[in-house]
């Protein structure tokens, strides 16, 4: 097992457990995040926004410290995020 297998593995651990433990199913707080940013701004935002926009945020940070881990943890989350997220039925993401 590869550095990277490890990193994978605990970016997986954190997604499907830690985070869904505190915040719930990925996609139904996704949606609730859409729904908060879009009402906010005034323009439609989806799950897939929001998973891009905070990977974007963490690239953004690791301008600053361009070696930080949990930046890149983050990053690889929101992306398995976005990925997980195509798999759900269309009528749960509207």
């Amino acid at each position: 097992m590869t550095e990277t297998d490890d990193i994978l593995d605990e970016v997986r651990h954190i997604v499907d457990k830690d985070r869904r433990k505190e915040y719930g199913k990925l996609n139904e707080s996704f949606v609730r995040i859409a729904s908060l940013w879009s009402d906010y701004l005034n323009h439609n935002i989806t799950i897939f926004d929001v998973a891009s926009m905070m990977a974007l945020l963490k690239i953004s940070r690791l301008k600053s410290n361009p070696l930080h881990m949990n930046s890149i943890k983050d990053i690889i989350g929101y992306m398995y995020c976005y990925e997980k997220l195509t798999h759900e039925p269309k009528k749960e993401m509207d």
